[in-house]
């Protein structure tokens, strides 16, 4: 049995210029690197040279209100701020072990531990 579709997709947008295609055409709104990873690269700049934990990004982040859309926010930050270790954006200058937490640092110079 043949199957057909009793509607059509028409784009309200022009599909011949296959370069781009602008968000606004789509009718969505995009934010430029807004992705979680991004947000918390950006937001642990702040701590600069000191040594921070899972605990205190997720404070910087509800003080900068980002919303952490998870339902065990602190495991998404971890597995985020492992994420940026071995981007080499970050250093895990200690390894915890049940209640101990780990530690980070932002790493001073990316090409230092290569």
């Amino acid at each position: 049995m043949p199957v057909t579709n009793s509607w059509v997709l028409a784009p309200k947008f022009d599909v011949t210029n296959k370069d781009t295609i602008s968000h606004s055409e789509l009718g969505i709104e995009a934010k430029i690197g807004s992705t979680f990873i991004g947000v918390v690269e950006k937001a642990i700049q702040k701590f600069d040279d000191q040594e921070f934990m899972v605990f205190h990004v997720e404070k910087l982040l509800k003080g900068m209100g980002e919303a952490i859309e998870s339902k065990s926010p602190r495991a998404k930050i971890a597995n985020t701020l492992a994420k940026l270790a071995t981007k080499g954006v970050i250093d895990k200058t200690h390894a915890g072990i049940g209640n101990d937490p780990h530690r980070y640092k932002l790493r001073v110079n990316k090409d230092s531990h290569l």
